[in-house]
């Protein structure tokens, strides 16, 4: 009892820490100039392009604009990186993992230091212009999913250029909403999917003890039904396309009534109710990368 109260208190404390770690790689993204980060992006165009074109630097007279931007990007890359640092791995035979993730951000800042460096010197160096070979794409995927990072906030914390001001007001409201879905769904929503699925799939026939499908189908339906709540408080007004938006909330709105239909038809028991509500969910054909979304957690959730 006491071995399994610990395994308890260790998965919940895990589960704190990968939300709180995404919660602070959110902010972090949140609060990063844009502007900056676009025009840090052009400062590394024209370096390379000089660097292909002439087998040069950009023009002297360019280049003190292009090293107070790269500062700038520099400075904040760094601030983010320290900002995590200072956190420590809630598991410590993770602590080899969470070093290579931190060390993807390393890596950011290093080049930005080498560009700013050949900028300010003249010494034009094209090996050190280049972006190092980062860690093996698996190696660092895999590392993310044993800290519970992989497709959240975290994950994009060091290439993300923040949010476009026009929209950020309605970015930043989806982006925690979805955080916070994909947080609470981590404990139990896969498993409660498997146990509908095959009653999906039988057409609604259903033998035997019903109670575990309706548990599942219960606890499915509270989950939608609180996400569709969730994200009709964001204000439509933020909204850059009302109409897209709108066919998104009717799609979730659509999910929680189907699991309620199916709690419903557990209850009852009644063959044709459950034939009827167990046909499959539609499927969404607004995605979040089509509400401008893909570089939050929304583009991780089931819808």
């Amino acid at each position: 009892m006491a071995a399994n109260l610990a395994g308890g208190s260790a998965a919940v404390a895990a589960s704190e820490w990968e939300g709180s770690t995404n919660t602070l790689c959110r902010s972090l993204i949140e609060q990063r100039d844009y502007a900056v980060f676009e025009e840090g992006r052009k400062a590394a165009v024209a370096i390379i392009s000089a660097a292909v074109r002439s087998g040069n630097l950009p023009e002297a007279a360019e280049r003190p604009q292009l090293v107070d931007v790269l500062q700038r990007q520099r400075d904040d890359m760094a601030a983010s990186h320290a900002a995590l640092a200072a956190r420590s791995v809630q598991e410590p035979e993770l602590a080899a993992e969470w070093h290579l993730f931190l060390g993807t951000g390393a890596q950011e800042i290093d080049l930005l230091d080498r560009r700013i460096e050949a900028l300010a010197s003249g010494r034009f160096e094209p090996h050190l212009l280049k972006r190092d070979a980062g860690p093996d794409t698996r190696a660092l995927e895999e590392s993310l999913a044993a800290l519970g990072l992989l497709g959240r906030d975290c994950e994009l914390v060091f290439s993300s250029p923040g949010v476009p001001p026009a929209q950020a007001g309605f970015i930043n409201a989806a982006a925690r909403i979805c955080a916070e879905a994909v947080h609470r769904r981590a404990a139990t929503y896969a498993d409660a999917l498997r146990i509908i699925i095959p009653a999906v799939v039988a057409g609604g026939e259903v033998d035997g003890d019903r109670t575990p499908l309706l548990t599942a189908a219960q606890a499915l339906h509270a989950e939608w039904q609180q996400t569709a709540e969730d994200f009709g408080t964001i204000d439509a007004e933020a909204v850059p396309d009302a109409a897209l938006w709108g066919e998104f909330l009717q799609h979730i709105e659509a999910m929680a009534e189907a699991y309620a239909a199916r709690v419903a038809a557990l209850d009852s028991g009644d063959p044709e109710q459950l034939a009827a509500a167990f046909r499959p969910t539609p499927i969404i054909a607004v995605t979040p990368e089509m509400l401008g979304l893909n570089q939050t957690d929304c583009r991780t959730l089931t819808f």
